[in-house]
């Protein structure tokens, strides 16, 4: 049996990130991904990709190599140390690091002709306000730290790199209960796709188009998205490894035994067996994808070759420690 003689009986689309809806389930959803994306991940992955300033071509020279030294010291330090607790004054060493100043902004911000941030004076109790909101929360670790992102982003507690700090704030509270994948990790970039989404929402809230649940809800939605199509490919993996299973393949071969499955047309030996076994209900996964639009296949191909990569980075480290 060929591969394109299967291909007109085989419909495929992508998962779609759920509704806008409760908090809780989109929560869920998180936690789900999560699970099975970390599987493999035993310690937070590293920075890797573009920042938004970079997206947006408005980075500044060192921008960069700062604010990477900057996310790989403190997601390090917020997973290997057992007194580690976000307070203002770590706040303000995050973004010394990240972006530059360790102090609170002395001075009135304006944005636009509408919008002015919280007075200079208020600014360290609305901080220490906010973080010990984060702090007594009993939502779901995504809530909290999605709700502490839009806390500091208004009070703007800083005269510059508020975004920035903001998100590598995010991020930490993410790394500090658990979670591994930059998929997940990296507010960043959660929008990288849409980079301008991100500013709209925050715009819709700020001006009080949107109320706060409905914004964090924006933001998981983002969170979910950009780690869904890494979920679907682990899940497929699964499946055709139990297929795999079935067929009483060498677990040793298995991988091979996919690949080829995968990217070759004319299958022989243990794929073309997988083929007739499981080819109806897991197509090959290069006659998937040719029912997908460009953006779609770009989108599969950076979650799954970012989460391949997160994963070779760990068994590499792994290696080199024994």
């Amino acid at each position: 049996m060929r591969t394109d003689q299967i291909m007109g009986s085989s419909s495929f689309t992508l998962p779609s990130p759920p509704a806008m809806g409760d908090l809780a389930e989109l929560a869920s959803s998180i936690e789900r991904q999560r699970h099975i994306i970390d599987a493999r991940l035993h310690r937070p992955a590293l920075w890797r990709g573009l920042m938004r300033r970079e997206v947006h071509g408005y980075d500044q020279s060192g921008e960069r190599s700062r604010y990477v030294q900057a996310y790989n010291h403190f997601v390090s330090e917020a997973v290997s140390s057992p007194q580690w607790k976000l307070d203002a004054a770590l706040l303000c060493a995050i973004h010394d690091a990240a972006v530059g100043g360790a102090e609170f902004r002395n001075v009135g911000l304006l944005v636009g002709a509408h919008h002015r941030f919280p007075a200079a004076d208020d600014v360290p109790a609305l901080v220490d306000a906010a973080l010990a909101r984060a702090s007594a929360s009993h939502e779901p670790t995504p809530v909290v730290a999605t709700r502490l992102h839009l806390d500091l982003l208004t009070i703007h507690p800083f005269r510059d790199g508020n975004g920035r700090t903001s998100r590598l704030v995010a991020t930490l509270w993410l790394v500090r209960a658990g979670f591994r994948s930059s998929l997940l990790t990296t507010v960043e970039q959660h929008f990288h796709p849409h980079p301008r989404a991100y500013i709209e929402i925050l715009d819709q809230y700020r001006y009080g188009e949107i109320k706060e649940d409905c914004c964090v809800a924006y933001l998981l939605q983002a969170m979910i998205s950009n780690s869904m199509y890494a979920t679907w490919f682990r899940e497929r993996e699964e499946r055709l490894y139990r297929a795999c299973a079935h067929l009483s393949i060498p677990t040793t071969l298995w991988d091979d035994t996919l690949t080829s499955y995968d990217t070759e047309t004319a299958l022989s030996g243990w794929a073309a067996s997988l083929l007739r076994t499981i080819g109806d209900e897991e197509p090959p996964l290069h006659i998937l994808t040719q029912s997908l639009t460009m953006p779609q296949r770009t989108e599969l191909a950076f979650q799954v070759e970012r989460l391949l990569d997160e994963e070779q980075e760990e068994a590499t480290h792994n290696a080199l420690r024994m």
